[in-house]
């Protein structure tokens, strides 16, 4: 099953490394990779090393920065985990319904990142026009309720939207 399991956030060296930031609890579980997916398309994976708690892909065929520098999005890959009932991959949030705590919707999930604390990016409807996209943390405090495939319910109060960007 193909999940997402890095952000490309920049290259490392001259010899065409990309430089991962990994989005899966075990980063040493990218040593099973043999092939990732970016955008679409397939690469075969050449060498992969860890850096500062980012992974370096090394992929076959891009021996050169001017070979991948174009490359950015996030990285996908096939592999199988069992998760508890409570545990879910943050790629299945991406375009979920999001509501508050009084069941309105107040948009759709457009983003995620791990850097520091775990937020998701929620594209937000024409109610809120003044508003681009509101950040949640996504912690207890604000998140009520995650059902996959439907919704994620969370807590919406006057200190969230000042979060807006």
């Amino acid at each position: 099953m193909k999940h997402i399991v890095g952000k490309i956030i920049g290259f490392h060296g001259v010899k065409g490394e990309i430089k991962v930031y990994p989005l899966v609890d075990d980063i040493s579980i990218f040593e099973s990779f043999t092939v990732i997916e970016l955008a679409g398309k397939k690469y075969d994976v050449e060498n992969v090393r860890f850096h500062k708690n980012n992974v370096l892909l090394q992929l076959k065929d891009h021996n050169s920065l001017n070979a991948v520098e174009h490359f950015t999005g996030h990285i996908s890959a096939d592999f199988h985990e069992e998760l508890a009932d409570s545990q879910f991959y943050i790629a299945d949030l991406m375009g979920m319904t999001v509501v508050d705590q009084n069941a309105e919707t107040i948009g759709v999930v457009s983003d995620f990142s791990n850097l520091g604390q775990q937020l998701i990016y929620v594209k937000l409807v024409d109610k809120f026009a003044a508003k681009s996209d509101l950040i949640v943390p996504f912690v207890e405090d604000y998140i009520i309720d995650v059902q996959i495939g439907t919704h994620i319910k969370i807590k919406l109060d006057e200190g969230l939207l000042e979060l807006c960007q």
